[in-house]
């Protein structure tokens, strides 16, 4: 991919201290396209910048990535992950690991010996909203000043937000499952929503008292500042069996919102429905589903942590962490391996764009993550550690000179190297940050064996 790159027939493997055994760094590559994009822009850098054969292997989740790191032999077996206490890990770096919604597992898998270690943010967070398209914010305000962009702008007592969207009326039902088969006949569901709206129309109770919602066409359910008036109605579409049902009807119901909110039939249609209608709907950044479209989030009130702990999801949800984890014992296998990752970062502008990249050629992800790596070599630059930055058991070496040395002063040729018989690997920091020196032995000690 890249330039100067190091060759295949020249890349090195992980040697375990332990054991002896060697073997490639392993990046675990979750199956959807940030972390595609991530995983491989990483792994083509591991091979080509740090020398180090990779092989790559693949699960559908979050979950599944920490059991791999962890060293368990059937991460994506669900009912039995084959994790063995002390096993060796063949699985080192997974991107793109969304650490809010599975804190169960994580804590889980930190009883290991083996347990995954987490690095720093990937440089941006997920986020789960309300959206829409330029084009419907740009129209509401050349029309009338009104900013659909703040959730002020959807109250149907003041403005008539509905103008600029399409109402259910227009949607084919075949598109939207019906409510009976979604998350509006969950009693659980209902019963929360109810609980913080006071809304009883929108809600019926059945025969043996569970509740469902409202759903007076069998599709759509109405908030109630539209309900009996669909005409006045902004179609809202979300997916599977309801993603954020709750979150979306208590905020439409408390600022006043006119929504009718119906699910995609199939996830083909929750995907297709947004680019048929003008339409508010349901997604989470970074994500490419929707990129095209140009959309734009709806602000709401500042996340409120109490009370979404509460029950109360009226205000903006919280931001979610993404984070790097990498294997236990990588510091030991590599540390400057373990470095090159955590100073892997990468904004959401940047990222956005090389997911785009993707939809319009059609290339697997790391053919677009090799075009990217070409074209911004002073970003990846920066990821790389320092040749000079050594770690414990190591010291600078300068290869001109052939002699290890006390400073880096003059960086030409330095490289680390295992400190020889006689001497211990020191820390010293400099404006460059914290590196090793080897340093001779005191009067009367000795080392029985260097890289110590």
């Amino acid at each position: 991919c890249l330039i100067n790159g190091t060759a295949p027939i020249n890349r090195k493997l992980l040697v375990n201290p332990n054991t002896g055994e060697s073997y490639p760094v392993g990046v675990w590559v979750a199956q959807w396209a940030a972390a595609e994009a991530t995983s491989y822009m990483v792994g083509i850098l591991i091979e080509e910048m740090l020398g180090f054969n990779v092989t790559y292997s693949f699960g559908p989740g979050t979950p599944d990535g920490y059991y791999a790191i962890a060293g368990c032999s059937d991460p994506n077996n669900k009912s039995h992950r084959g994790c063995v206490e002390g096993q060796v890990s063949y699985q080192h770096v997974f991107t793109e690991a969304w650490l809010a919604g599975y804190e169960s597992t994580w804590n889980a898998v930190q009883k290991f010996q083996n347990a995954p270690k987490a690095l720093t943010s990937m440089g941006y967070s997920g986020f789960i909203s309300t959206y829409f398209t330029q084009r419907e914010l740009d129209t509401a305000y050349a029309t009338e000043g009104l900013a659909l962009d703040f959730w002020t702008a959807f109250d149907s007592t003041w403005n008539q937000p509905w103008n600029y969207f399409d109402n259910p009326s227009v949607v084919n039902r075949s598109e939207i499952l019906p409510c009976s088969q979604s998350n509006f006949y969950e009693d659980n569901i209902m019963r929360q929503y109810l609980t913080w709206s006071g809304d009883t129309a929108g809600v019926i109770t059945q025969p043996d008292g569970s509740l469902i919602g409202n759903c007076q066409d069998g599709y759509f359910w109405q908030a109630p500042a539209c309900r009996g008036n669909i005409a006045n109605c902004i179609v809202y579409f979300t997916g599977g069996k309801g993603y954020s049902l709750t979150e979306t009807m208590q905020k439409a119901a408390k600022w006043n919102m006119p929504l009718a909110v119906g699910i995609g039939a199939t996830w083909s249609d929750f995907v297709s429905l947004p680019s048929k209608h003008k339409s508010l709907f349901y997604w989470w950044v970074p994500d490419p589903t929707f990129l095209e479209m140009d959309p734009v989030k709806s602000a709401f009130p500042d996340y409120d942590k109490q009370a979404w702990a509460n029950g109360d999801q009226t205000t903006a949800s919280s931001s979610m962490p993404i984070h790097k984890v990498v294997s236990r014992d990588l510091s030991s296998l590599s540390p400057r391996l373990e470095m090159f990752v955590d100073n892997f970062i990468i904004d959401m502008g940047s990222l956005n764009k090389i997911l785009k990249d993707q939809i319009s050629s059609g290339d697997d992800w790391k053919s677009v993550a090799c075009g990217w790596l070409q074209n911004n070599q002073e970003t990846w630059q920066k990821w790389l550690p320092d040749e000079s930055t050594c770690f414990p058991t190591l010291g600078m070496y300068n290869t001109i000179t052939d002699e290890f040395v006390p400073d880096r002063s003059n960086k030409d040729g330095l490289v680390c190297r295992a400190c020889p018989s006689g001497t211990y690997s020191v820390q010293i920091s400099d404006d460059d940050g914290p590196t090793y020196i080897c340093q001779a032995c005191p009067p009367g000690t000795s080392q029985s064996s260097g890289a110590s």
